[in-house]
């Protein structure tokens, strides 16, 4: 059912051929359909690339654990988590700093709610703060994602802490 809907998502959607495996299609395609919608409003987004080595199921779970109404959550071709965060976030820089803060303190909750320790060294996050009506599509966005400085995961959630 799952392969089904994402497969008719695809069709209105950019092509992400090579970046699909089970599950992955259907939150690109929710990305895609979520910037589409967003594309004649102005909103301040932000997406985070969480990067550590959790395995494909795990991510998967994380994506779940992290979902909330303000954001959604997923993975990419690589097992790489991905959050898109839509707000609520006050104006100017401020509104991206607590962006990015409620998205690790919902990373930090949904790692918590497991129980067992998750090892984040050597993970690595990396965040794309962008106006709706300025991000052409999921696949330049991601691309955008991949020329932004990377930023050690450990550092930033014992900072956070």
């Amino acid at each position: 059912m799952t392969v089904a809907l994402a497969e008719a998502f695809k069709t209105e959607t950019a092509d992400f051929t090579g970046l699909n495996y089970d599950g992955t299609g259907l939150f690109l395609c929710d990305l895609e359909a979520t910037l589409r919608r967003l594309r004649g409003i102005r909103l301040r987004l932000t997406l985070s690339r969480i990067d550590f080595p959790l395995g494909r199921e795990a991510t998967l779970e994380m994506a779940a654990a992290v979902d909330d109404p303000s954001l959604i959550a997923g993975y990419d071709a690589c097992g790489r988590l991905l959050i898109l965060y839509l707000g609520p976030r006050p104006e100017g820089t401020r509104g991206d700093a607590v962006a990015f803060t409620t998205i690790m303190s919902k990373l930090r909750s949904a790692l918590a709610r497991d129980g067992r320790p998750v090892d984040i060294e050597g993970g690595r996050i990396v965040t794309l703060h962008g106006w709706s009506d300025a991000l052409a599509d999921s696949k330049s966005m991601l691309r955008e994602l991949d020329q932004v400085p990377v930023i050690p995961l450990a550092a930033v959630m014992a900072h956070a802490a």
